[in-house]
């Protein structure tokens, strides 16, 4: 009697265990990949919010510069603290 059908060099119990490691490894590989993508997104948009905070903090810094410029000279001028300079003040009034 002849036997019909597949003929394996190793049994079917081997073969379902080597298709199951496969596909173990390709649901793995598959995983890897979507986190290196989701990672990468996420890279990106932090580096876009890094740039606009930097865009914003440069802003903020030359506003409070040129706030600091108009007191000092505010001060300048109201808080006068040459000796020689208070006679010309009162005859510039």
């Amino acid at each position: 009697m002849k036997k019909e059908g597949i003929h394996l060099p190793f049994g079917w119990d081997t073969m379902l265990t080597l298709i199951g490691g496969i596909a173990l490894a390709v649901w793995g590989y598959a995983t890897f990949v979507g986190k290196i993508a989701d990672l990468e997104e996420k890279m990106e948009e932090a580096n876009i919010q890094i740039e606009e905070l930097v865009e914003k903090h440069i802003e903020d810094e030359g506003q409070r510069y040129q706030q600091m410029e108009e007191e000092l000279s505010w001060y300048q001028k109201e808080l006068n603290i040459n000796p020689l300079n208070w006679g010309k003040r009162k005859k510039k009034k």
